[in-house]
């Protein structure tokens, strides 16, 4: 590639915009060499994003609804608290199965409503598998454990802090502090 960084992109649309591709946010503060530091060159917003909250919107620019959004969150939320309960060694369904095992179920009570709306519960499913995809570093929650989710453990302090202007100027100041010599645009043996 001719940039650093790997999956994590920020692409500047603007003096004060940018859209994060890969990684967006840093989680946690304790022992966190991220975090400290963004921290110790002021590259964190202060404002803390929250998971799967925000504005949602159609690929035509419409806002879904926000029952509808909240509506489809609940049900997943609820599903991931299920698998953090999945302890049985017989349990061999991966967290894609899981989670979507658990959707259709939802969605299959839904089919009283109107079918713009189901197409928009459908989106919106689709959407979180490719953000938990990323989430979790993985091709596929095909390929993750359903037994094992959950256990993975953040640094203490906030979460989902926002770089100032992109996960980039992190991955910048951290190249800077090892002084390393990189060699752009070349295959990595």
């Amino acid at each position: 590639s001719d940039r650093i960084g790997g999956r994590i992109h920020t692409i500047k649309s603007g003096p004060q915009s940018h859209l994060d591709l890969g990684a967006q946010w840093v989680h946690g503060e304790v022992g966190n060499k991220i975090y400290e530091t963004a921290k110790s060159r002021d590259l964190l917003s202060d404002f803390l994003s929250v998971d799967g909250k925000g504005a949602f919107y159609t690929e035509n620019g419409d806002q879904i609804k926000d029952n509808i959004v909240e509506d489809v969150m609940n049900v997943l939320a609820d599903a991931e608290r299920e698998l953090y309960k999945l302890t049985d060694a017989s349990e061999n369904l991966s967290v894609g199965e899981f989670l979507k095992k658990r959707f259709f179920e939802y969605l299959a009570n839904c089919q009283g409503e109107h079918p713009e709306t189901l197409k928009l519960k459908l989106a919106l499913y689709e959407w979180y598998i490719r953000w938990q995809r990323v989430d979790n570093a993985c091709n596929s929650l095909h390929s993750l454990s359903a037994r094992c989710w959950g256990h993975y453990v953040f640094p203490e302090g906030n979460e989902n802090m926002n770089p100032r202007q992109g996960f980039s100027t992190i991955v910048d100041a951290l190249l800077d502090e090892v002084n390393a010599e990189v060699i752009l645009g070349c295959e990595v043996i």
